[in-house]
């Protein structure tokens, strides 16, 4: 029998002319609770009703803070066209009374419409969740129920001579009937992506090199929409995982040969189970500093050091890809705590104290977006300024850490490593600004610019 650990209710409305179904993506760890009865789908049809229909509902989860759904619509009034839509949307269980309620995670990549939402620019804030007739077109692809990968937020955090180290949101294909009916990973778009981060940040090509590509999905066990299509990417299947952490095929074993993309190239998976907020006894924490140290670790190793690789001419050298599912938070969390650590590892001791450029103003950077993405709900901004002024300015996004997290993960860093801790400075530089909309400099709800780590 589950006990379900976390838990919010909510209020679901569908205005005139909809017809809505609320669908839970999990089938184990999630319920809806209607009338005090389990359910996993919530039905409301207003479609021929001349005023808004509300049903009660609680959502709860035995194990995530987070609990992933979608809605599809149908309509009966004019909406650009469509007859129906899709849209991914996620319920924020752990702060009742908060400030975010529930968010939506649906993209126009995917095939999500969001304006089917009303209220866009302020949904979350209540844990009112009301669905209108949509305002906009269906995107021109099918709808997914699984994040696709977005090239804008893939970027390049650290290169070495032998390892490529990339962050980006989760990479899977778009939804196909016939051509992708899992949403695995389509290869060479993957590659593609990662070659035009490459590029962005350097002005230079990508190395053409048969890489073996290593895929770090920092996601909850209840995450399997997205960890399915990637472990069967690459040969396997997430439910036959004992210990996630490990590599598969694991490194005792060649990796899976990926034969889509010129020249050739292999891979593993791995899921580091990171569910930011989650996790009331901090788990999450720990696996961040663990994932931080060991791809530290991973990124000054060849490949031949970890690996007992018995094809000949297998890879030597490597690409790290981490993600988490939009690429924001827990990425961010992971690219700001391995900056830190590394920045911190490398610098020189000066009276006492190892601090020489160690500024976690540099790593706070890095755990961004890292692009100006308009976004909607919950604290999300869609317009970032120059410090102090009222100055629009497209390559500044928000830092998506908030206090607590920042300070039990990248503030660890500087526990462990500096001391005193006061030799850092956490604002007041070109690189983090300020926003009209959060005032609050000491709220971190900074905006800041893109730099690269080998420039800090």
């Amino acid at each position: 029998m589950s006990i379900y650990t976390f838990t919010n209710d909510y209020i679901l409305k569908a205005d005139p002319g909809v017809k809505l179904v609320l669908i839970m993506q999990n089938d184990t760890d999630f319920q809806f609770i209607i009338n005090k009865k389990p359910a996993k789908t919530v039905t409301i049809d207003a479609s021929m009703s001349d005023s808004p229909i509300t049903k009660t509902l609680t959502v709860q989860s035995s194990s995530s803070a987070y609990a992933n759904s979608y809605i599809v619509t149908t309509y009966s009034k004019n909406a650009f066209n469509n007859t129906t839509s899709q849209c991914n949307l996620c319920f924020n269980l752990t702060n009742p009374g908060g400030d975010s309620y529930w968010s939506i995670t649906g993209t126009p990549s995917q095939g999500d419409n969001q304006s089917m939402f009303k209220n866009i620019n302020t949904a979350g804030y209540t844990n009112t969740v009301e669905v209108q007739v949509s305002t906009q077109k269906n995107p021109p692809i099918n709808p997914s129920q699984a994040p696709v990968l977005d090239p804008n937020l893939v970027f390049l955090l650290d290169k070495s001579e032998d390892t490529l180290l990339f962050r980006g949101n989760a990479p899977l294909g778009a939804y196909d009937k016939v051509k992708n009916p899992l949403q695995l990973i389509e290869f060479p778009s993957f590659m593609d992506a990662l070659k035009s981060a490459y590029k962005k940040s350097t002005t230079e090509e990508m190395p053409s090199e048969s890489y073996e590509l290593c895929v770090i999905a920092l996601l909850a066990d209840n995450s399997d929409n997205i960890l399915n299509p990637e472990y069967q990417s690459f040969g396997g299947e997430h439910s036959a995982i004992t210990n996630q952490t490990n590599w598969y095929p694991a490194l005792a074993d060649n990796p899976a040969k990926i034969t889509t993309v010129t020249p050739n190239i292999t891979g593993r998976i791995c899921q580091w189970n990171i569910n930011p907020a989650g996790s009331k006894d901090g788990h999450y924490v720990t696996m961040v500093k663990e994932l931080a140290t060991n791809i530290n670790t991973w990124f000054k190793s060849n490949l031949t050091d970890s690996s007992s690789q018995t094809d000949k001419g297998a890879a030597t050298k490597r690409i790290i890809y981490f993600h988490c599912s939009s690429g924001h938070d827990r990425t961010g969390m992971a690219a700001s705590t391995y900056v830190a650590y590394k920045k911190i590892s490398e610098s020189k001791f000066i009276n006492g104290s190892k601090f020489e450029n160690a500024d976690l103003v540099e790593s706070y950077l890095m755990g961004t977006t890292l692009n100006h993405i308009p976004y909607t709900g919950g604290h999300y901004a869609q317009t970032t300024y120059n410090l102090n002024t009222t100055t629009k300015n497209p390559n500044k996004s928000r830092c998506f850490l908030n206090s607590i997290e920042y300070d039990n993960t990248v503030g660890w860093v500087a526990d462990k490593m500096v001391k005193p801790k006061s030799s850092f400075n956490l604002k007041g530089t070109a690189a983090v600004s300020g926003d009209l909309n959060y005032p609050n400099e000491n709220s971190r709800d900074a905006y800041v610019e893109k730099k690269n780590v080998w420039e800090l």
